[in-house]
């Protein structure tokens, strides 16, 4: 099913996304070197579904970017992630950049782009998340 291209969306976590739509998550490297990670259907989930959207919180429990402008972990796939859902925002990502669409009930753009590192191109029709 998965790698005969069938699947139409996968939702996946993600320690990075990058604004070309490269995402890691297989390894965290802060781990130790020896931790070998979740090598496996990760990566194949990634690649043969027709949409991927990853969804985790938008920073590390240290307060890290995890929406960076180039990844530091191991990547899992390159250029296929379209949508990125946080406990902040709603984000597309588009050939242009990171696009921000919804953004949580009484923040601004410039509380999202203060915990982003890629610079945020604001959807002209910009919404709250509806909860």
């Amino acid at each position: 099913m998965i790698r005969g291209g069938h699947v139409d969306i996968t939702v996946m976590g993600a320690f990075q996304v990058n604004e070309q739509g490269d995402f890691a998550s297989w390894m965290n490297p802060s781990r130790g070197h020896t931790n070998v990670g979740n090598v496996g259907g990760s990566m194949d989930l990634a690649v043969g579904a027709k949409k991927l959207f990853i969804a985790m919180e938008h920073t590390t429990n240290k307060g890290e970017f995890k929406l960076v402008k180039s990844l530091t972990y191991p990547a899992t796939a390159r250029k296929k992630v379209q949508k990125i859902f946080t406990d902040l925002a709603v984000i597309e990502v588009t050939p242009e950049g990171l696009v921000l669409k919804e953004i949580y009930p009484g923040l601004t753009p410039e509380d999202i782009q203060s915990v982003t590192e890629p610079k945020l191109i604001i959807a002209p029709d910009l919404k709250e998340i509806e909860l």
